[in-house]
């Protein structure tokens, strides 16, 4: 009987042991995901500086552009620009998701989406469905050059606001993974651009 007891002990000692040795495991697992989740995060931000620097106050070329599907009309991006507005720039070879999660942040963000001739959507090899009337709003497609940007080599979605000085100001890359980093460059690009600015020039900004 004494020695049953024992067993009982030992045993319920020993399951006990095993717990533990189980929970510590994982949270070494899960300290060490962490670890890498913060490694991988550190190495996406600075690649992300990287790219918004390397193009940041680069003079934009004078590009032909043309509305919707209606190529009679070429329009020229200076032209386009008699007050700061935002561009954003993607490619219909890029991933569908990043590039609405861009559009649906700016509707968010910015006032009189739709309307608004200061919001330059750009893009190239996009399916003309909707070329003219992507989230109600007609897209602006290259006649010719694209952007004299190093991002571009890069396939992915970016913002940027241009003005009378003709230089890429601002660039951003939304991430859909981070989307409040999205929101903390449109809140301040809103505040400064849009809300209560009009008939900006260069000076203001």
């Amino acid at each position: 009987m004494r020695n049953n007891k024992i067993f009982q002990y030992v045993l319920i000692l020993l399951i006990f042991l095993m717990l533990g040795l189980f929970t510590l495991n994982i949270l070494i697992r899960f300290q060490n995901k962490r670890d890498s989740n913060r490694v991988i995060l550190k190495q996406e931000y600075i690649r992300q500086l990287e790219l918004n620097l390397n193009d940041d106050f680069k003079p934009i070329k004078n590009i032909e552009l043309y509305s919707g599907n209606d190529t009679s009309e070429i329009y020229e991006l200076y032209n386009l620009i008699q007050e700061p507005c935002i561009v954003y720039r993607f490619s219909g070879k890029m991933c569908n998701e990043c590039i609405e999660f861009g559009l649906q942040k700016l509707i968010e963000y910015i006032p009189d989406f739709v309307s608004n001739d200061r919001i330059l959507i750009i893009c190239d090899d996009t399916n003309p469905r909707i070329k003219n009337s992507y989230f109600g709003k007609k897209l602006f497609s290259f006649s010719g050059s694209k952007f004299n940007l190093s991002i571009e080599h890069y396939g992915l979605p970016y913002l940027f606001i241009i003005d009378n000085d003709k230089k890429c100001k601002h660039l951003f890359i939304p991430d859909k993974t981070f989307p409040e980093l999205t929101d903390s460059y449109l809140k301040i690009i809103e505040k400064k651009y849009f809300i209560g600015h009009s008939h900006l020039d260069s000076n203001d900004l």
